[in-house]
């Protein structure tokens, strides 16, 4: 969580100045960061999930915020409720998916 509060200030600025593509861009990159971290943890060093948990908010944030404030710019203003809606939807059975996994793992284990 601190990692996604605290790149939301620099998310914000980076949306203002250079464009949400470019949040999106590096956003992204920093998703790429995450199983290369990951991987770096297994050899116990335990200060490495500290950055693996603040690169992962980091990246859930900017993920969102790009991708919410490109999709509001591309959108045409009467039609724009209609998108974010339809992004809703879409991603719902998405959302469902860590329940799935829970229950798996709760049941198969």
């Amino acid at each position: 969580m601190l990692g996604s509060v605290l790149s939301n200030i620099l998310w914000a600025r980076l949306s203002d100045f250079v464009g949400n593509k470019k949040v999106i861009q590096i956003s992204t990159f920093a998703g790429l960061m995450i199983p290369i971290v990951a991987l770096m943890t297994q050899f116990k060093n335990e200060s490495l999930y500290l950055l693996l948990f603040a690169i992962i908010g980091f990246f859930i944030a900017g993920r969102t915020i790009g991708k919410t404030n490109y999709l509001l710019n591309i959108a045409p203003s009467k039609d724009r409720p209609i998108y974010i809606s339809l992004t809703g939807i879409l991603l719902f059975p998405v959302s469902l998916f860590p329940l799935i996994g829970g229950l798996i793992t709760q049941y198969i284990s």
